[in-house]
Formats: C-alpha cells, sequence, structure tokens
C-alpha cells in the first residue's frame, strides 16, 4: 500500500511540475493562442488612440503645418492597420505566431499612460 502510495506522490509531483507556471508550460500552445487573442482583443480595442497618439507626435515635433496636414492622415491609416491586424489575429488565433505590428501594445503600461507629464518650456515665448 505504501509503494502505490509513493507512485500516487510522484505521479502528482510530475503533474504539477508540468502544468505549473515554473514548468514548460509557457510555450504550450494553448497559452500561445490565448495570447494571440487578447493582443488581438486589446488592438482592436485600442486602435482609435492612434489618431491622437499621431497628431501629439506632431505637436511634440512642434511642426504645425504637419500637425494639421499630415499628421490626422497618418493616424487614420495607424488606426485602420492596427484594428486591421487585430481583427485578423482574432480570427486566427488558432495559430499562433508571433506579433505582426510593433510595438505590440499602444500603451505599455495605463499607469506610464496616466502618470506622464508633458514638459513645459519655462522660459518663455
Amino acid at each position: 500500500m505504501a509503494r502505490l502510495g509513493n507512485k500516487f506522490i510522484s505521479l502528482l509531483l510530475l503533474f504539477l511540475f508540468l502544468f505549473s507556471s515554473t514548468g514548460w508550460c509557457k510555450d504550450l500552445y494553448v497559452f500561445r493562442a490565448a495570447k494571440k487573442l487578447g493582443r488581438g482583443l486589446y488592438n482592436i480595442v485600442y486602435s482609435p488612440l492612434e489618431l491622437p497618439r499621431a497628431v501629439e507626435t506632431g505637436l511634440v515635433e512642434t511642426r504645425i503645418d504637419k500637425m494639421i496636414l499630415l499628421d490626422p492622415i497618418r493616424g487614420i491609416f495607424n488606426t485602420v492597420g492596427r484594428f486591421s491586424v487585430g481583427a485578423y489575429e482574432v480570427v486566427s488565433f488558432l495559430y499562433p505566431q508571433p506579433p505582426i505590428i510593433h510595438p505590440v501594445y499602444l500603451m505599455e503600461g495605463t499607469r506610464d499612460y496616466l502618470t506622464y507629464q508633458r514638459k513645459v518650456d519655462s522660459d518663455g515665448p
């Protein structure tokens, strides 16, 4: 009976190792597919933020003509591109692959985005 208990414990430990986060399960098919599905949903939801992001980069470069004329067009193309890639990743999440669009996430962390402080030139005009 003790022998059966030892086999059960060793099988239980082997099972826990194989399916724990420290084992090899990070590269399991299911987790890679779920990560791709999450990436796709994230890109679909946050794709409209590409438009203000493109205008903001023009504002940082302090080129008004570019900010008014070209950056909204670039933002629209980036929005459509991120939405399309997100839709593709949602549809094809069963076939895990590396990220298509970079940066993978528009905002790496919400805390970083909320605490971002724009530096204002205090020297005056």
